[in-house]
């Protein structure tokens, strides 16, 4: 039912190895360290700190493995394509916003408006813009330049395309 699971699910059953690399290893999990890291930043308990910082560095691990084992000249074209339509999938649902969250405070606090009334309070605009240049900037690090290119062309990287 949770859309991300589905496109996850889809690209698991389907994915070459340079496709899962590219999408768990370099993409997800440089997403979970960025999220990791604003946790720790923020965190005010030491302890909960110390863990965070355990998480990261695991996540680390796993991402940097990825960036090294991420080669695109083997992926096939298939592999490239399903790569792509997953990435699109992705950032279209981080450039819907927190609609899921909009949604919850919509159905207790004010169930006869839209959610996305909820969108300035939860500062839509600069944080999901904020995350899309992030998550381009991992595909760049990551070695994904060629499907930044086609992203950045259609414009996934933007609030609307």
């Amino acid at each position: 039912n949770d859309p991300f699971l589905a496109v996850l699910k889809a690209t698991i059953e389907k994915g070459g190895r340079m496709c899962l690399t590219l999408i768990i290893q370099v993409f997800l999990e440089g997403w979970g360290l960025l999220h990791y890291k604003k946790l720790q930043k923020d965190c005010l308990n030491p302890e909960l700190a110390e863990e965070l910082r355990q998480i990261i560095q695991d996540e680390a691990h796993h991402h940097g493995s990825g960036v090294a084992l991420l080669d695109l000249s083997d992926m096939s074209a298939v592999e490239y394509d399903l790569g792509l339509s997953t990435l699109k999938s992705l950032l279209t649902m981080v450039a819907d916003g927190p609609w899921s969250l909009a949604s919850i405070l919509r159905k207790h606090l004010a169930p006869a408006s839209c959610p996305t009334v909820f969108y300035p309070a939860l500062r839509h605009e600069q944080e999901t813009t904020l995350k899309l240049q992030q998550l381009k900037r991992i595909l760049q690090v990551g070695g994904a330049q060629s499907f930044v290119d086609v992203l950045e062309q259609e414009k996934f990287f933007n609030l609307s395309k």
